[in-house]
C-alpha cells in the first residue's frame, strides 16, 4: 500500500507492508518503508527495528480459534451468547469515529485526532464497532492491503475508561476480544492471509507495554521483526521539522 502527501508542497511517499528489497532510487525521494518485513542494508535508507504479532490466516477458523488461550476463547464464547451486544462493520463514519476516539483520548491523555483515517489510509480502512442494548462501546480500526492481502489493527477505542463499574469494565473488555476475533473471521473469509496486531513492544521493564503485550499473546500469534527504512532526504526533513 502506497501512500502520498504533500508536506510543504513536496511529495512524501509511505509504502506499508513491502515485502521486496528496498529500491535504490527511492532513497533519493522523501520516501519510507513501514511495517516491512525484508531486512535489507541500503546507504539511502535509515533503518529501524521493531516487533509486531501476527495471526496466520491460511489455516481453518476452528484451528485459529483454538489455538487462542483460554481467556480470550472464554471471553469471545461469552459474549456470542449475549443477545443484548451487536457489532456491524462500517457502521460509523470517519467523522463519527474521530468524535468517539478523541473522548477515549481526553481520558488517557492522548494527542487528539485530527484528520480522518480514510483520508490517511487511501479508504483502505475497516471498523468494526460493538454495542451493549444499541449503544456504542467499542470500535476497532483495522488498514487492509487488498493485493499483499494483510491486514493491521489500528486502534481500540472504547468507553472502558469513563466506567467505574467494574463488571461493565470487564464486558468492555471482553467485548475487545470478540471483535478482534471478528475481523480475523472477516479477513479469512475475504481470503486474507496474514493479521498483523499492530506491533508487539518486547519490552520487559514496563508494566503497561507487558500488560499489552500479554493481551496480544494470548491470540497465539508468531512474533516477528518488522522493518522501518526512511530515505536520508526524509530523515533530514523530519529533523528540520522537529526544531521547530
Amino acid at each position: 500500500m502506497i501512500l502520498r502527501k504533500k508536506v510543504f508542497g513536496m511529495n512524501i511517499y509511505k509504502n506499508r507492508f513491502e515485502n521486496k528489497i528496498v529500491k535504490v532510487r527511492n532513497g533519493f525521494l522523501l520516501y519510507e518503508y513501514i511495517d516491512c518485513t525484508v531486512e535489507t542494508k541500503n546507504p539511502f535508507f535509515i533503518k529501524r527495528q521493531q516487533y509486531t504479532i501476527i495471526n496466520n490466516l491460511d489455516s481453518n477458523l476452528d484451528s485459529i480459534f483454538s489455538s487462542f488461550k483460554k481467556i480470550s476463547r472464554n471471553c469471545i464464547n461469552k459474549i456470542l451468547k449475549r443477545e443484548d451486544i451487536t457489532y456491524k462493520f462500517n457502521n460509523v463514519t470517519d467523522e463519527e469515529f474521530r468524535i468517539f476516539y478523541n473522548e477515549f483520548a481526553k481520558q488517557k491523555n492522548f494527542p487528539m485526532m485530527q484528520n480522518t483515517l480514510s483520508s490517511s489510509f487511501n479508504g483502505n480502512v475497516l471498523y468494526v464497532s460493538a454495542y451493549i442494548d444499541d449503544e456504542l462501546s467499542n470500535i476497532h480500526v483495522y488498514i487492509f492491503d487488498n493485493d499483499k492481502k494483510i491486514a493491521r489493527f489500528l486502534h481500540s477505542v472504547s468507553t472502558i475508561h469513563g466506567i467505574d463499574d467494574s463488571t461493565k469494565r470487564n464486558l468492555i473488555g471482553c467485548i475487545n476480544r470478540y471483535l478482534y476475533w471478528q475481523a480475523i473471521v472477516y479477513f479469512s473469509e475475504q481470503d486474507y492471509l496474514t493479521m498483523d496486531m499492530g506491533g508487539y513492544s518486547n519490552d520487559e521493564n514496563d508494566k503497561a507495554k507487558v500488560g499489552i503485550d500479554q493481551y496480544k499473546k494470548s491470540f497465539s500469534g508468531e512474533v516477528i521483526k518488522i522493518f522501518f527504512y526512511q530515505s536520508l532526504p526524509l530523515y533530514i526533513l523530519s529533523k528540520i521539522k522537529s526544531l521547530f
